[in-house]
């Protein structure tokens, strides 16, 4: 079971996350490092560059941490964006029911 400041989650994959993981997931959650318009919803979606903004690694870390998260399917990648998106759903929130 994984602690995030705003909910627990509880993980069940073949291999073992490390704190390089789970920070990149709690990025994701929290929305650090919106890179999309105002006008779109960016919670559950960090990029390279989102995660090294946030944490000061290198873009390698930052790879080889959202690599495994895609690999081990807890991450979908979008790639039609000038910059890869890295999309949890696991972190994933219902920002339509939040606003009413």
């Amino acid at each position: 079971m994984h602690h995030f400041p705003s909910s627990n989650c509880k993980i069940s994959v073949p291999c073992e996350l490390d704190s390089d993981h789970t920070e990149v997931m709690r990025i994701a959650q929290n929305q650090e490092g919106n890179t999309v318009t105002k006008n779109e919803s960016a919670i559950g979606q960090v990029t390279v560059s989102d995660v090294v903004r946030t944490t000061g690694w290198t873009e390698e870390r930052a790879k080889r941490a959202l690599n495994l998260l895609l690999r081990e399917g807890m991450a979908w990648i979008d790639l039609h964006h000038s910059e890869d998106s890295y999309w949890f759903p696991s972190v994933w929130k219902d920002v339509s029911n939040e606003s009413k």
